[in-house]
Formats: structure tokens, sequence, C-alpha cells
């Protein structure tokens, strides 16, 4: 699984083990509607239109009530928005459909993994894997889900077995280094971290201010932070990415949009603070983990 960036990132590996939802047969007068209704959802979630694309969805299940994977990609697209309740649900529905598909517990996983239910996460990413020991997502994210509960060696173990399922994994040898890191332990840390490099994972470069349409100055926004710049590290996070708390007693609150990466930014990992006016009304700010390359736009708080 290389490292690829979008306007919202779908995870390849995620949605093949959920396909695209199978359609009603070809006799079926609505089963062209259906496809075009999919094919115009999928658009509107790569585009970050969620409401559209959950209309869409809702509309396939009204007209298909047992197609399984049309549940799973709505409930993605809840997540996507934050709204794990309804997530939960559509992927529970989903599982109640089809209960020997992997990708359905994957996907049910991901959504408590963000709500910060790990135990629940853990459980559905471990019956993925006894569905299809070969799928290398839930060894990611059940790696990730250990590590925040400071599991290293699980942690560690499971990005390893995603990392022999599929060595060109940037994302599971950034997740191992993060853990060894954890541990205390640098050399091997900084080894998986090159290696995340070589496969293609990039650390963002500071987000510059959008310039007007005449390109004469940057877009006014809000300067309250007097730090911006590199040299700050992690003291304390707080609510799993909630809130960030930098070494100088200055507090953020993390877009709840970007809190599922923020919720792995280890105490005394690097940040660099710039501006930013792309984020979310108010959040002026980006954070950059330096460490791993995870960014999360942020609001300035005060000091603590």
């Amino acid at each position: 699984m290389k490292f690829a960036v979008a306007v919202v990132e779908l995870p390849p590996l995620l949605l093949a083990k959920n396909e695209t939802p199978s359609p009603l047969p070809a006799s079926d007068p609505s089963a062209d509607g259906v496809r075009r209704i999919l094919s115009r959802a999928l658009e509107y979630w790569g585009k970050g239109d969620f409401d559209s694309a959950i209309a869409d969805y809702t509309q396939v299940i009204r007209l298909d009530p047992k197609n399984a994977g049309a549940y799973s990609l709505r409930g993605m697209v809840y997540q996507a928005k934050g709204d794990y309740e309804s997530c939960i649900a559509d992927h529970t529905e989903a599982i109640r459909l089809e209960p020997k598909k992997a990708g359905r517990y994957c996907s049910r996983g991901m959504a408590y993994y963000g709500k910060g239910d790990y135990d629940r996460a853990i459980a559905d990413y471990t019956e993925s894997l006894r569905l299809d020991p070969t799928y290398t997502f839930p060894y990611y994210w059940r790696g990730k889900a250990y590590g925040d509960k400071r599991d290293y060696e699980s942690a560690i173990a499971d990005y390893t077995e995603a990392i022999r399922l599929d060595p060109e994994d940037a994302l599971a040898y950034r997740g191992r280094g993060l853990s060894y890191k954890a541990k205390g332990e640098r050399a091997a840390a900084e080894r998986d971290f090159a290696k995340a490099k070589e496969l293609g994972y990039e650390p963002p470069t500071p987000v510059p201010p959008e310039r007007n349409p005449v390109g004469e100055s940057p877009t006014p926004i809000r300067r309250v932070y007097a730090g911006t710049g590199e040299g700050h590290w992690i003291k304390k996070n707080i609510g799993r990415g909630e809130f960030i708390v930098l070494e100088d007693g200055s507090l953020w609150e993390i877009d709840r949009l970007e809190r599922i990466d923020a919720s792995l930014w280890l105490r005394t990992s690097d940040i660099t603070v710039v501006e930013s006016d792309r984020g979310s009304p108010g959040y002026d700010y980006l954070l950059i983990n330096t460490d791993d390359g995870e960014k999360a736009h942020a609001k300035y708080m005060g000091k603590r």
C-alpha cells in the first residue's frame, strides 16, 4: 500500500475488500439507475461532498435494501464526517447482511478506532483477519490501536506482518517506526522512517497562504500565536487527539475531521507550526508532526 494523497483519502485496500456494491440483476428495471447512482456517489465522496454522497447511497438502499456494500460505503462517508454512531450502525447492518466478508469488520473497526474504543476496534480487526489472514489493512489498523493502548510489542508485530504481506507498505513502516520510537528504540525507528520515505511517504511541507486573484497579497488570517515555525514538541495529547499542548504551554484544538491521525501523536514528537487558511473556519494553523509526516489543522486556544 503506497502512500498517496487525494482530496479525500479513499483507502484502496479497504474499498477493494468492501467492493463496489453489486447492483441488482440486469433484468431488474432499477439496475441501471443503481449503477449510475453508485458511480455518482463515489464522485461526490472523492470531492468531499459528503452529504450528497450519503443521499445517493441512501437512495441505493431504498432501491435495494439488501445491498450490504451500499450500507458499508455510506458508513465510511459518515465516518469522514465524524458521525461515528451512524457509521457503526451502517457497518453493523452490512455485517448482518454479509457476515463472511472481511472488509465489513475492518470498516466497523475503523469507526470504533475513530471513537477511541480500541478494544472493540481490535476485536473487529481480529475477526477480519480470521476471515482473511492475507488482508493487510486490518494489520495496519490493529497496530495503530495497539499503539494507542501503549502495547507497542503487539503494534510492532502487526506492522511487521503487514510489511511481510506487502513489503511496499510505506504506512506500515511509518507506524512501526512510531512504535519503536515510543519504546525508545531510536535507531530502529529511524530505519523505518527512512524506509517509509524511500517507498514514497513524504512529510508534508508547510502550506503557504493562498493569494488573492490578482496575486498581490495573502488572504488575511488570524495571527494570534507568536511562536510559528520549527522547534516545538508535544507535551501532552488530550482526549486522543482532541487537544494538543506544546512545550511552550500553547493549547491547540484539533479540527475534528483530522483527529484520527492526531490521536496517534506521541509525547515529545517534534512539531512545526505554520499559518494556514485551508482548514475549517477558525482553525487557522497547521501543526506538522515532523517525526511521522502527519499534519492537522488546529485552533490556537491560548497558553495554559
